[in-house]
Formats: structure tokens, C-alpha cells, sequence
């Protein structure tokens, strides 16, 4: 009896999914492909004063580059259906990737090319900066300085090199993420759910990192007060870190590298293994706890 119920669901699934591609045919649906010839380019000098920034990118593979006129300016690529909408509303530019196509025209989609957005800044001190990359890519190669930043990665990829900023957040569900040479003047936090990050020459006042999975790197980062570390699993490796005092919490995975100088340890394991080098008491405080995993540590000599 419930084999036959089980027969009969699947055919009702199967008749249902065929009358719905055959109401689509009827309105004229045909799975869509997209190349680079199929895009016209686009430039777009948003009016209006701001200090913050706003961008959600969608599949769009962003740079932002400095202005050479001092004008603000954005050039994409785009077609009748998939365009990017950039607006200053309330002191804020807004850039943000705008889909006009009905759920029906996205079944079946491919893109065969690369959709560009350039965006000109002038090189000046700006307010907070917020990116949302979908599936796309962000990337920044001019040392702005701003207020907060914050980083929100879906998947696809960031690159961002020699950015100042009063606090830093980087959140990457999955995909990967580089951040290099960053000031940041407060606190920089780090959540990686799945994915890698790669933080290098970064200093900041304060310092946390959450790693659910994944792979996260921090090589020549220094933070002039507390770190916090919490590993549910994966690798961090901590390559020339250092912090006043550090906290690191694994519940699993593996924590490895090399400190700039000597901690006075506290360590505890419920499972797992612990190695540090011999405490000194007149150092800040590392306090280590594992329920399972590993740690390994050196100090640089």
C-alpha cells in the first residue's frame, strides 16, 4: 500500500511538473543564455551630495577605483532585464544590482560572460561603507578611509587593500575574502561560516574572529588590545599574530602558527591536544580552552 501511494505521488509530481513547462512554452518561456555581446554599456554620475555608501552587487564583478575628474561615477554593463540602479537618497549613494526578469525567465539561465561595474570614487574620507556581494565579486585597490565597514559576503569574492576605518566587519557565509594593509582605529571582527579568509598586514585596536568552517588566515595581524578566537571547526592559522591579551575557545578543528611575543599561558583541554611554548608571568595573558581539537603555538624569536 505504500509503495503504490509513493508511485502515485511521483506521478502526480511528474504531470504536474509537464503542465508547468508547457503553460510556460505557451508564454513563450525558452531558457535564456547570456554573453558579453548581449550587454551595452552604461554610465551613470549619480546627483547629489553624500557620505555614505551602499552597495549590493548581486552577480556583478565590482571595482572601485579612484575618480580621475573628482566626479562620482559608475559604468556597467546591462540589458532590458538586468541593470544596476544607482541612487543618493538621504546622504547615501546607492548601487545595487536590479533584476526586472519574472521568476519563470531565471529557470534555466546561464551566463556565459562577465557583467563589469566600475565605480570612480574621489579620494576622500567618507562615512560608513556597506557591501552585499551575492554571487559576484568586490574589489578595492585605493586606500579610502572610512567610517565603519562592513563586508557581507554570500559567495563570489572580496579584495580589499589599504583601507582605513574606525571599525571593520567582515561576515562571509561562503566564498572567500581578502582583506591587506588595513588601519582599523576600533574593533575588526572576522565570521566565517564556510568559506576562506585571508587577513594579512592588518593592525586594529581590538580583534575577534568566529570560524564555523572553513579555512581562515591571519599573517602579520596585530591587535593592540584584546583578540578573542572561536573555532567550531576548520583551520585558522595565525601566522605573526599578535594581541595585548588573547582568548581563544575551540570546540573543534585546528588553531596553528606563530606569535610576535611572549604570553603568560592559561590553558585548559577537555580532548585534544595543547602546545605552547613555557609561560612568561610578566606577559598579557593567552588563555587557551579546547574541547577537542588542537592548538600549536611558537612564539618568534
Amino acid at each position: 500500500m505504500k509503495k503504490t501511494v509513493i508511485v502515485i505521488a511521483l506521478i502526480l509530481v511528474a504531470v504536474g511538473a509537464v503542465l508547468l513547462f508547457v503553460g510556460l512554452a505557451k508564454n513563450g518561456f525558452r531558457p535564456q543564455s547570456e554573453t558579453d555581446a548581449d550587454l551595452t554599456e552604461k554610465t551613470v554620475l549619480p546627483e547629489g551630495e553624500f557620505s555614505e555608501i551602499w552597495v549590493n552587487n548581486g552577480f556583478y564583478a565590482v571595482k572601485i577605483v579612484p575618480s580621475e575628474d573628482g566626479l562620482t561615477r559608475a559604468v556597467f554593463d546591462e540589458n532590458e532585464k538586468i541593470t544596476v540602479e544607482v541612487t543618493v537618497e538621504n546622504g547615501v549613494l546607492r548601487v545595487r544590482q536590479k533584476d526586472l526578469r519574472k521568476w519563470y525567465e531565471r529557470i534555466g539561465w546561464v551566463s556565459f560572460g562577465k557583467r563589469r561595474l566600475t565605480l570612480s570614487l574621489p579620494e576622500k574620507t567618507y562615512g560608513k561603507l556597506t557591501v552585499k556581494s551575492g554571487s559576484g565579486s568586490v574589489e578595492i585597490t585605493t586606500a579610502y578611509a572610512f567610517g565603519n565597514v562592513s563586508f557581507d559576503i554570500s559567495s563570489g569574492s572580496l579584495s580589499a587593500v589599504g583601507l582605513t576605518a574606525d571599525g571593520l566587519r567582515l561576515d562571509i557565509s561562503s566564498g572567500s575574502a581578502a582583506i591587506s594593509d588595513a588601519l582599523v582605529n576600533g574593533a575588526f571582527s572576522v565570521d566565517v561560516s564556510s568559506g576562506s579568509a585571508q587577513i594579512s598586514g592588518v593592525r586594529a585596536a581590538a580583534l575577534s574572529a568566529d570560524l564555523s568552517s572553513g579555512k581562515t588566515t591571519f599573517s602579520d595581524v596585530v591587535a593592540t588590545g584584546r583578540a578573542e578566537i572561536d573555532v567550531s571547526s576548520g583551520t585558522m592559522l595565525l601566522n605573526d599574530f599578535d594581541a595585548e591579551t588573547i582568548d581563544m575557545d575551540l570546540s573543534s578543528g585546528t588553531v596553528k602558527g606563530s606569535l610576535l611575543s611572549a604570553k603568560n599561558f592559561d590553558t585548559h583541554a577537555s580532548s585534544g591536544k595543547i602546545t605552547v611554548p613555557a609561560s612568561d608571568p610578566t606577559a598579557g595573558l593567552c588563555k587557551i580552552r579546547v574541547s577537542s581539537g588542537s592548538v600549536t603555538l611558537s612564539v618568534k624569536e
